[in-house]
């Protein structure tokens, strides 16, 4: 079975920048069974992740309409889209998934949640996601919480549904000597991945546990000379 991933453009396949979905689509693929028939589509970088096989796209936007519509026509460009024994799975873009049985593909293909799909263009509505559940082979999300967005005004079950949470690599032991007081929030400082709920937290629980320690680590892309209003508050917040 041949195994195509769909990466979202920003997603970069390279030590060098890599993020969420592109470090766990990594490390999926390293203890693979599949992993000699597995390719990785995305964004083009100039050193991608050894050992695994990537194919990076020049964005082509305008002609495309859009990034990520762009390197999905180029990945269509290269395949066979009705061989046989090929699952294609999209990572975190739904419209993709809906473009592509507008070219009547009724093979395999997975659908791949890593945030709110409530936010996410072409499964913000109830009517959109029933199409996604009808139509896809599969739908993993990488925790409950998004699963049950994705099932907002949804009461039918469906047993095409998968949870498959992010984790550290299965290879390393964790060795944890002493047990530290510390609440750590990993990500981007942008109000899309919750910090501003984790704001919020911190700021109740700091006065009655003083003791802990609330750490931020992650960055706002804006620039090292300039701030985010999340991370002034977090600064702010802290001292």
């Amino acid at each position: 079975i041949d195994i195509d991933i769909i990466l979202p453009h920003k997603e970069l396949f390279t030590s060098n920048g890599a993020s969420a979905v592109s470090i766990s689509v990594k490390n999926s693929i390293q203890n693979s069974k599949n992993k000699k028939t597995t390719r990785v589509f995305g964004q083009y970088v100039q050193n991608p992740f050894e050992d695994l096989n990537f194919t990076g796209f020049k964005s082509k936007k305008f002609l495309h309409f859009g990034n990520n519509l762009s390197i999905f026509k180029q990945y269509l460009n290269q395949i066979n889209l009705y061989e046989a024994n090929r699952i294609i799975e999209i990572h975190n873009r739904p419209y993709l998934f809906n473009y592509l049985l507008n070219k009547k593909y009724t093979q395999c293909v997975v659908l791949y949640f890593h945030n709110n799909p409530l936010s996410m263009k072409g499964s913000k509505t109830k009517n959109e996601r029933l199409k996604i559940l009808s139509k896809a082979s599969g739908i993993v999300f990488v925790s409950k919480y998004l699963r049950d967005k994705f099932f907002t005004d949804i009461k039918d079950s469906f047993d095409n549904t998968f949870i498959l949470p992010n984790s550290l690599d299965k290879n390393q032991e964790a060795k944890i000597e002493k047990k530290q007081k510390i609440i750590l929030f990993v990500g981007r400082i942008v109000k899309e991945k919750g910090v501003d709920i984790f704001l919020n937290a911190i700021k109740k629980l700091s006065t009655e546990f003083a003791d802990w320690k609330f750490l931020v680590i992650g960055s706002s892309k804006l620039g090292y000379d300039k701030k985010s209003f999340y991370e002034k508050e977090i600064i702010r917040t802290i001292e």
